[in-house]
């Protein structure tokens, strides 16, 4: 023991030199400001990273079309409204077949359907509505892969799906 400090001396001692401790390491805490702040960045930041044509293009670039240009854009217009036209005749025929194809279908499948309500026996218009039924799907299917080839066909010319559906924006 320190001499002339009793055991209650040395305890107070200790404690008053851990609050002392602790009251100056609060004390810097609140002294500076240790919470992160947003950045912010200007355009000025972003002068290190443009390039000399970045300036040139911004500045030579009019906002109005040259008339040569308008004629351009115009025949282009056209060009390609005449292309979806082309396309969407050439696809409206088969689409119709496909369609007429699948109600021909609906028509003779309600028609076997009603003669085979009327009697269990399979007779001979059930037995034709069945080859009918057969030959049109055929028919069908020949259809829709004409279609497909069309579709294929514009996919590799690129023309987008919708001008053979003849959706045009």
């Amino acid at each position: 023991m320190i001499r002339g400090m009793n055991q209650e001396g040395i305890v107070l001692l200790i404690i008053l030199s851990v609050m002392i401790f602790t009251a100056s390491a609060v004390s810097s805490s609140y002294g500076a400001d240790t919470s992160p702040q947003p950045l912010s960045f200007s355009n000025k930041d972003l002068e290190p990273y443009e390039n000399s044509a970045d300036h040139n293009t911004r500045g030579s670039q009019s906002t109005e079309l040259k008339s040569s240009e308008v004629r351009k854009t115009k025949a282009e217009d056209a060009r390609e409204q005449k292309e979806k036209e082309y396309w969407c005749k050439k696809a409206a025929p088969q689409r119709k077949k496909i369609q007429r194809l699948n109600e021909e279908i609906r028509e003779k499948e309600h028609e076997l359907a009603e003669e085979n309500s009327r009697g269990s026996i399979q007779n001979k218009k059930t037995r034709t509505l069945n080859k009918q039924i057969a030959k049109i799907r055929k028919r069908l299917k020949e259809a829709e892969e004409n279609f497909g080839d069309l579709e294929g066909e514009a996919y590799r010319k690129g023309v987008p799906p919708g001008w053979l559906r003849c959706q045009f924006e």
